[in-house]
C-alpha cells in the first residue's frame, strides 16, 4: 500500500520548516516556471519557462497594476527558489516545507493573508503503478502560486483557456484561478477511473471465458489501489467542502459556487471509486463461484466414470480368478465357447443400464 504514495523527503529530527534538497536520483529532471499576469486595463501578459533569478527580479519591482499574478512551478523547485518566493509573498516556512517535501494528504491551511491548499493528483507511473502527485496552491491577495512536482503538465489546457478567453473586462480573481486549478486536478480522477473501468471490464470477460488463472492476484491488486484511491479522494472531498464554507478574506462570495461545483465533482469521483471497489469484490466472488462450479462439474464427471467402471471391475476381477475349470462349481462359464462374448455383453448391458438410470435422474 505504501508504494502508492510518493514518499516525503523530510528527515527525522530536523527543525520545522527546514528545506532539504532531495538526492539526485529522486529529482524529476524537469524544472519550469511560468508567469501569467492579468490586468484590468490591458491584455494578459504571459512569460513561459523563465528562470528563477529573472522571476525574483521582476517580483522585487513594485507592481501597481491592480491585476492578478499566477506563478506556476512545474517539476523540481530548489529550496533556495522556494525560500525566495516565501520571502516575496510572506509565506510561512511550514507551508513551504509541505510544498518542498511532498507526501501531504489533501488539506487546507489558512493564514492571515492567504490560504494554502494541497491536492492529490492520481496518476500512473512508468511501471503502471498508482501514485499520487502533490499539487500545492497559495491563494493570496492579487496572486496565486501553484507547484506540481511532476514532469506531467496537466495545467497546459488551463493556460490555453486563459490565453484565449481572458480580456481586460474579465480578469479572473485569484480565488477563481485557484478554483480552476483544483477543478482540473479533481477531473483528472475521472480519467484514472475510466482506466479502472476498462480493466474491470476486460477482467470480467476473461473470467467468464476462463482465459486466465491469476484472477485472484489481479483483483487483489486492483482492490488495494482502489482502497488507497478512496482514502485520498475522501480527504480531497472533505478539503473542498471545507474550502467552500471557509470564512476568509481570500475566499470571495462570488467564487463559492465554483468551489462547490469542484466539490460536487470530487464527490462523483469518490462515488465512482466506491462503486469500482464493490465491483472488484463482486468479480472476485464471481470468479470463486465459477471456479467452485467448474470443480464440482469435474468431480461429478469423475464420480460418474468411477461409478460406471465399478461393476465392470467386479466382473473382470471375478472372471479373472484362476480356479480349476474342471469343477462345475468353479466358474463353468470359462469353459463356454462364447463365454468371453457373454461377459462382454453383460458388461455392456450394465453400463447401458447405469447410463439410462443416471440420465433419468438428471445426473448427466
Amino acid at each position: 500500500m505504501l508504494n502508492h504514495l510518493l514518499k516525503s523527503m523530510s528527515q527525522t529530527g530536523q527543525a520545522p520548516g527546514t528545506l532539504i534538497e532531495p538526492p539526485a536520483e529522486e529529482t524529476i529532471g524537469v524544472s519550469r516556471i511560468d508567469r501569467f499576469q492579468f490586468f484590468p486595463d490591458s491584455m494578459p501578459a504571459e512569460k513561459l519557462d523563465i528562470g528563477p533569478d529573472t522571476l525574483l527580479t521582476e517580483l522585487d519591482a513594485p507592481d501597481n497594476s491592480g491585476g492578478t499574478t499566477w506563478i506556476h512551478c512545474q517539476g523540481d523547485v530548489t529550496a533556495e527558489t522556494l525560500q525566495s518566493l516565501g520571502r516575496c509573498f510572506n509565506l510561512h516556512k511550514l507551508a513551504l516545507e509541505d510544498v518542498h517535501n511532498g507526501g501531504q494528504r489533501p488539506k487546507l491551511d489558512y493564514f492571515d493573508d492567504y490560504v494554502f491548499l494541497t491536492l492529490a493528483l492520481p496518476a500512473r507511473n512508468n511501471g503502471d503503478h498508482l501514485i499520487f502527485e502533490q499539487v500545492s496552491i497559495f491563494l493570496g491577495y492579487g496572486f496565486v502560486l501553484s507547484f506540481h512536482r511532476s514532469a506531467n503538465d496537466v495545467l497546459d489546457s488551463l493556460r490555453r483557456r486563459f490565453r484565449g478567453n481572458v480580456t481586460p473586462r474579465s480578469v479572473p480573481a485569484p480565488g477563481y484561478i485557484a478554483y480552476t486549478i483544483a477543478d482540473v486536478i479533481v477531473d483528472c480522477g475521472f480519467e484514472l477511473l475510466n482506466d479502472f473501468n476498462d480493466r474491470l471490464e476486460r477482467l470480467e470477460n476473461e473470467i467468464f471465458e476462463s482465459s486466465r488463472n491469476d484472477v485472484v492476484g489481479v483483483v487483489h491488486g486492483l482492490r488495494r489501489e482502489l482502497i488507497a484511491l478512496r482514502k485520498i479522494l475522501r480527504n480531497q472531498h472533505e478539503m473542498l467542502l471545507r474550502w467552500s464554507s471557509l470564512e476568509h478574506p481570500r475566499v470571495r462570495k462570488q467564487t463559492r459556487p465554483f468551489i462547490r461545483d469542484a466539490q460536487d465533482h470530487a464527490r462523483r469521483v469518490l462515488d465512482l471509486a466506491d462503486g469500482y471497489y464493490d465491483t472488484a469484490g463482486s468479480l472476485l466472488d464471481t470468479y470463486l463461484s465459477l471456479s467452485s462450479s467448474r470443480l464440482n462439474e469435474t468431480i461429478r464427471v469423475l464420480t460418474l466414470v468411477s461409478t460406471v467402471f465399478m461393476p465392470l471391475s467386479f466382473l473382470a476381477g471375478l472372471y479373472g480368478m484362476n480356479f480349476n475349470t474342471q469343477s462345475p462349481w468353479n466358474l463353468p462359464e470359462l469353459g463356454w465357447r462364447f463365454g468371453y462374448l457373454y461377459v462382454l455383453g453383460v458388461m455392456a448391458t450394465v453400463v447401458l443400464g447405469m447410463l439410462i438410470f443416471f440420465r433419468r435422474r438428471g445426473w448427466i
